[in-house]
């Protein structure tokens, strides 16, 4: 069975309901990518491994070329016009430090295990 990183971001929230106060835990998951199950015990091994997590996905960085076609060729038929460079870790590694921020703006402490 493969062993699999979660990050995932756990506040406890108090409410009062009928004049009883109760508490409840929130959890928000963030979409990681799948580890190989070695690198997952090494990340989890790591005195910070969040950092570890980050380290990893820039390890495997590589750009790909995406085809530009003209404006109106809805269907890429046509002759290509130009190439893109997309870079998937950069996109990842941005989401993630956007999630981190807003958990921690709403109170969130983040977490990092295996499933």
């Amino acid at each position: 069975m493969s062993m699999n990183i979660e990050i995932f971001g756990e506040r406890t929230i108090s409410f009062t309901v009928g004049g009883i106060t109760k508490s409840d835990t929130q959890t928000k998951y963030f979409n990681v990518w799948q580890t190989p199950t070695l690198v997952t015990y090494k990340i989890l091994a790591e005195r910070h491994p969040l950092d570890a997590y980050i380290e990893w996905v820039g390890s495997i960085r590589s750009v790909e070329k995406l085809p530009i076609y003209a404006k109106g060729d809805l269907f890429c038929e046509g002759a290509v016009v130009g190439f893109k460079d997309y870079c998937a870790v950069d996109k990842h590694l941005k989401e993630l430090d956007s999630w981190l921020i807003d958990m921690s703006l709403q109170g969130y402490e983040i977490k990092v295990e295996m499933i």
